[in-house]
């Protein structure tokens, strides 16, 4: 991952860090987004995890435009769905390029363009 992403060493770490951290941890409980959940369940899920889990939780923070409050409460949410939502993201992005054009030898070309509203 770090071939991957040069820049991004210190992300890398703390994300690493972060997920050592939860499957370490002696609470009973961890907040995962809104709700409390039993650490055995979140401690399994994070033990599932691989490399391309983590490329996406990478590529979701970087396309990311909204401001983030608890950036340690959005990274372990965003970690603890990864392994659930991963399919169907990339189901979606692939529908969309198709639908633009993007994989089927076509250049985008045709896709609508946005229009800007006049001030």
């Amino acid at each position: 991952l770090k071939k991957d992403y040069p820049y991004d060493f210190e992300m890398l770490d703390n994300i690493l860090e972060l997920i050592v951290e939860t499957v370490c941890t002696k609470r009973p409980l961890n907040r995962i987004g809104a709700e409390e959940r039993p650490a055995e369940i979140v401690r399994s899920r994070f033990m599932k995890l691989n490399v391309e889990h983590i490329r996406y939780v990478m590529d979701c923070f970087k396309e990311n435009t909204t401001k983030i409050r608890n950036i340690r409460q959005y990274m372990l949410t965003t970690i603890y769905n990864a392994p659930t939502t991963i399919d169907t993201y990339y189901d979606a992005l692939v529908r969309h390029d198709m639908s633009h054009g993007y994989l089927e030898g076509g250049t985008g070309m045709n896709r609508p363009q946005k229009v800007r509203p006049r001030i």
